[in-house]
């Protein structure tokens, strides 16, 4: 089955929704776009998470800038291949990885799993962050806002 970053993020989307997460995709961060960034309703917790089908090493480079901007990051592959990465590299960086089972059903059953946790990023800016779940719960609560990628 061929499969899209688009399913991936709407699988992990999904994923997050069930765990009581404000999901927004493509969400700026200066000249980059996360792929999706979360806010936990009742923490106010953020997640930041890079997708890829294929290249795991551009997405673990393409992470490292969102540690600046989220209490957790993580890079989400299909499970085949986030099991063949290399762990040290993730634990290195402090960020996680995700496993994405796919099926041939809708994306929003697929299993989601996580490899590696990612611990508190160390190097986040607190002004950055804010920011950034402004966005989303500002993109959640007021309609008004059409540029936003809700999930």
């Amino acid at each position: 089955m061929k499969i899209t970053e688009l399913q991936l993020q709407e699988a992990v989307g999904a994923y997050l929704m069930r765990q009581g997460f404000i999901v927004m995709s493509e969400t700026q961060f200066f000249s980059k776009r996360i792929d999706l960034f979360a806010v936990n309703r009742d923490t106010l917790a953020t997640i930041a998470i890079e997708t890829k089908i294929h290249d795991w090493k551009r997405a673990l480079l393409q992470a490292r800038t969102y540690l600046m901007c989220a209490d957790q990051v993580f890079v989400a592959l299909p499970s085949r291949l986030a099991h063949q990465v290399a762990r040290k590299n993730f634990d290195r960086e402090n960020i996680g990885l995700l496993a994405i089972q796919t099926f041939e059903t809708s994306p929003e059953t697929w299993d989601i799993s996580t490899v590696i946790p990612a611990p508190e990023s160390t190097y986040k800016k607190n002004d950055y962050v804010d920011r950034l779940r402004g966005d989303v719960l500002f993109a959640r609560y007021d309609n008004k806002w059409e540029s936003a990628n809700v999930i």
